[in-house]
């Protein structure tokens, strides 16, 4: 069965990491700032909470929604973080750590 609320909570968890692993490229390219804890080269917690974000996320609902809703997480993930790091540039970083804490939050309350 469908559910709408937790498919939400899992498309922004996706997002935010997605946001988070594919900053460091997408700075290089542009010229932006890049955060010492946003550099996939040395890993830190951030982009190891970025990789569950991601991954997570995509088990998370291909276990809890019907099998389809993991590659729709997935799609809008992807497709949200092109946009959204289109919109906040630099402060993408700001935006992928708060929502990521946030969506974990909503992970717990929520889903389990």
């Amino acid at each position: 069965m469908f559910d709408l609320t937790k498919f939400i909570i899992l498309f922004l968890c996706c997002l935010s990491g997605f946001m988070i692993v594919s900053y460091e490229g997408v700075a290089e390219r542009r010229g932006w700032p890049i955060g010492e804890k946003f550099a996939l080269s040395n890993p830190s917690w951030v982009g190891i909470l970025g990789i569950f974000n991601l991954i997570g996320s995509i088990v998370l609902s291909f276990i809890l929604n019907p099998w389809w809703s993991a590659l729709v997480v997935f799609s809008l993930g992807f497709l949200g973080n092109l946009i959204m790091t289109s919109i906040f540039k630099k402060n993408t970083q700001i935006l992928a750590l708060v929502l990521s804490i946030i969506t974990y939050i909503l992970v717990l309350i929520y889903v389990f």
